[in-house]
């Protein structure tokens, strides 16, 4: 099969494209997008609501925000990409690869990498560039991949200077679309340690409402720990209005996550995980309700 690229003039193409393709809630397997575009998309302005989340993913350090990033699987990756495009332009070594099979084996249900392949050439003055995502969610995390790799082509045309387009294609295993679908980020209670949750129980306790909320929302890393030190503040924590209540949903939410982790050691994508993932969202905005009152 022949690829055709569709040309462009906006990389919000590519988004809108994926967001016709898929529908929300929707799933398609083997996705692949293919587009045309010149230089100037790489040094302009780009999507500039996820830059900054991008470069985060590029950092060769994880960030306090994030679970994983991309840039600490590949460190001095960028580099290679250039040394071996001005050595051999049409290399089949010009890539990252992010994971290895031993990344793979040992990951149990803990976050890998969903961009897994980033592969470049040039021929003539065009560079071909083909990535590949074992999972990809189109609503949002979209918009990050592709300000990533735009970076990553524009850092690329600034050391080399010897191409004039981009032929991109996109390859991934399993698409779907799902708006609240988490993007890796850590919310601030996770962010927050055992003294500061302490210390905003005894004095502002209705400050836990918004906190938990945010960590409501889906996310694809379950973990319990900052609810197992909200527990231990709250149950130190003197004249507290409804205390009783509040160790009880907490105990509830830590119950409910441990069983939403356990499904999604066996399921990545099932009805009971859907289901367990709501009934602990409730369960934790039940929580943040009963925070709020304690004003």
């Amino acid at each position: 099969m022949i690829i055709q690229y569709k040309e462009i003039s906006d990389l919000e193409e590519i988004i809108d494209e994926a967001t016709r393709e898929i529908s929300t809630d929707g799933l398609s397997f083997n996705l692949c997008m293919s587009y045309d575009f010149a230089v100037d998309l790489l040094t302009g302005d780009g999507l500039r609501d996820c830059t900054e989340e991008a470069e985060l993913w590029l950092s060769d350090e994880v960030p306090d925000q994030l679970h994983i990033n991309h840039g600490s699987y590949v460190r001095g990756g960028m580099s290679h990409l250039v040394d071996e495009l001005k050595r051999k332009p049409t290399s089949n070594r010009a890539l990252l690869s992010l994971l290895s099979q031993k990344d793979v084996n040992e990951s149990g249900d803990d976050p890998i990498p969903s961009f897994m392949v980033f592969q470049v050439s040039i021929y003539e003055d065009i560079l071909y560039c083909t990535v590949y995502f074992r999972a990809l969610e189109v609503s949002s995390f979209f918009r990050i991949n592709i300000e990533e790799i735009r970076l990553r082509l524009k850092y690329l045309h600034l050391n080399l200077m010897n191409f004039k387009r981009v032929r991109l294609v996109m390859h991934s295993y399993r698409a779907y679309n799902n708006p609240k679908a988490s993007k890796l980020r850590k919310s601030e209670l996770d962010l927050m340690r055992g003294a500061q949750i302490m210390k905003s129980v005894m004095t502002e306790p209705a400050r836990f409402g918004p906190l938990l909320r945010e960590k409501s929302q889906d996310d694809t890393v379950i973990c319990s720990d900052s609810l197992q030190e909200l527990e231990v503040a709250v149950g130190l924590a003197e004249n507290l209005p409804t205390k009783p209540r509040l160790i009880a949903l907490i105990r509830e939410s830590i119950m409910l996550t441990d069983e939403l982790s356990r499904l999604r050691k066996m399921h990545s994508h099932h009805e009971r995980v859907s289901e367990a993932s709501g009934r602990l969202s409730q369960k934790v905005l039940s929580l943040a309700e009963a925070f709020e009152q304690c004003r």
